[in-house]
């Protein structure tokens, strides 16, 4: 056997040396590359960051029960977000009518902002918040929390409560959603009005 037919063998193993390794390195940028479209599905699924899914101006939501509409919520802007916790936000505040079975409105909460939890079923307002209900008493708080789950809304943060005969205040409430029984957890004062007409 001569000296070129001993090179043979060496360049054959040679040859298949590189490219085993050339696949091994290439197997995996294939492998993400083949990946790439599931890839952009979990990050829609899972998406942390601050892009909205969807986006709607002027949005009204009509949620019925038992076919009676139960409340309408009204807003601006209603930016809905994905993910694992996927919320709706209304970062220019929201307004929501509560009905009762007769079709009659039996509250009102409105807000410069607003944020509710699609798993929980809890919306937050916050800034001017205002809920007003059949008998006219008005409510005011920086920060509200409104479980649809329970029906009830709650905070504990600083509230004035205007009835037709006298003003509350108080650190803390809890209600039933249509605000026609509250309790005030920490009342700080009350003032009674001396021309209750006005």
């Amino acid at each position: 056997m001569n000296i070129a037919e001993k090179m043979v063998p060496q360049r054959a193993e040679a040859s298949i040396s590189g490219y085993i390794f050339i696949t091994l390195c290439l197997l995996p940028l294939l492998f993400l590359i083949s990946c790439e479209n599931n890839i952009d599905k979990v990050n829609l699924i899972t998406a942390t960051d601050k892009t909205p899914l969807q986006t709607e101006e002027n949005a009204t939501y009509t949620y019925t029960d038992s076919a009676k509409v139960r409340f309408v919520l009204k807003a601006p802007l209603i930016n809905t977000f994905g993910g694992k916790n996927p919320y709706q936000e209304c970062p220019k505040g929201m307004n929501v009518d509560f009905y009762d079975d007769s079709g009659h409105v039996t509250s009102h909460i409105n807000s410069d902002y607003a944020i509710r939890h699609e798993n929980s079923k809890i919306m937050e307002a916050d800034g001017n918040v205002v809920v007003v209900n059949k008998k006219n008493e008005k409510l005011n708080t920086e920060q509200l929390f409104w479980d649809q789950s329970r029906h009830t809304i709650y905070t504990s943060k600083y509230v004035q409560i205007r009835t037709a005969t006298e003003i509350l205040y108080g650190d803390g409430l809890q209600s039933n959603e249509d605000f026609s029984h509250y309790i005030l957890t920490n009342i700080r004062g009350t003032v009674q009005l001396n021309n209750p007409a006005q």
